[in-house]
């Protein structure tokens, strides 16, 4: 008699399970480390390419505007959970963070992401006027303005996805439920200023790059979601460097002076009043988002539980019954952990 082979998926499934169970094996800290460095290298690594490809090919016109648009949601939407392997797309999703706010989440939100913006960016002033940062060129001189101001809007988003998919999802998001928020925040902050250090500046803006981190983490944390980061991320980078290229407004607030030269001049300490009143504001406003976030998160799981728990009671009797016991104690341990989107795939088990 002839054994029948192993399907083809049951074949792949054991040639990587030694892979897989050292994989599962790993501690939380380095696997979230690894994939969030991982989404950020893919996401920002592919879109830079494209961006020097333009700056090779016709520099005068952006067309790798739309090009690089493309690629980050495709790419975004693929670590987020929207395509690929059905298993996996839990997973990606909880790690990528990127919920969806209401009408009232968006409002506290902006209330929020205002003032942590104006905090940092004073902040940043501030740690320029304490220590001297080397200036460094953004783009060529000779670039029309219409490619300048294009290509600064892109590198802008490019950051802002990047690096809140990689270090404020896929890093911090799995690091809050192993260890806390605080240690999740500080380990994202930290790698997210390391991943600086291929600029010229990036040594000496580790105070700006790390209150920056930390201030974007508090804003993901409160908001159950890296889109509104992405947004404060974006639109800093965008007004820094529009203004440093523009030249609005006066010199010193896009080209700060050290204290050591000018001394401590009316702007520092206008600065300093700056950075406390903001701070005093995003800490209240963060709390206000937190609480709303808390309030409908809590709302929407209650409303999903019951409609699973509908659903099973209607719709499966007869699947729920007949499965093993064992299946029966993961669904109760799902349902426990709310993990939703899990346990509605997990629904369609067969016994």
């Amino acid at each position: 008699m002839i054994t029948p082979s192993l399907p083809e998926r049951n074949k792949w499934s054991l040639a990587f399970s030694p892979l897989t169970s050292w994989w599962t094996g790993l501690p939380v800290l380095l696997k979230s480390v690894f994939n969030g460095l991982f989404v950020f290298i893919i996401l920002s690594s592919g879109a830079t390419s494209l961006f020097i490809a333009n700056m090779a090919i016709f520099p005068s016109i952006p067309w790798s505007v739309p090009v690089i648009l493309l690629y980050l949601w495709v790419v975004f939407q693929f670590f987020n959970g929207r395509w690929g392997t059905r298993a996996s797309s839990p997973a990606r999703q909880q790690s990528m963070r990127a919920r969806r706010l209401g009408t009232k989440e968006w409002g506290a939100a902006w209330s929020a992401i205002i003032p942590v913006m104006i905090f940092f960016i004073a902040v940043t002033i501030v740690s320029y006027r304490l220590i001297e940062v080397p200036s460094e060129e953004l783009l060529p001189s000779d670039m029309p303005w219409w490619s300048v101001y294009s290509t600064l809007l892109m590198i802008s988003i490019i950051a802002g996805v990047s690096e809140e998919a990689g270090f404020r999802g896929y890093i911090q998001a799995p690091l809050e439920k192993r260890y806390g928020p605080w240690f999740a925040i500080s380990v994202a902050s930290v790698l997210f200023w390391l991943a600086h250090l291929n600029h010229a500046n990036g040594v000496p803006r580790v105070l700006a790059l790390f209150i920056m981190g930390a201030s974007l983490g508090a804003l993901a944390l409160c908001a159950r979601s890296i889109l509104p980061a992405i947004i404060a991320h974006a639109a800093a980078d965008t007004i820094v460097f529009m203004g440093s290229v523009s030249g609005i407004g006066p010199d010193y607030l896009w080209i700060p002076v050290p204290i050591k030269e000018s001394g401590m001049d009316g702007f520092f300490w206008v600065t300093i009043g700056v950075v406390i009143i903001s701070g005093i504001a995003s800490a209240v406003t963060l709390r206000r988002l937190s609480a709303i976030t808390l309030l409908i998160v809590a709302r929407d799981r209650a409303a999903e539980r019951e409609s699973i728990t509908y659903l099973f009671e209607q719709k499966t009797d007869r699947l729920y019954w007949t499965l093993h016991a064992e299946k029966k104690s993961q669904l109760r341990k799902l349902i426990d952990y709310d993990i939703v989107q899990s346990l509605a795939v997990r629904c369609y088990i067969r016994s």
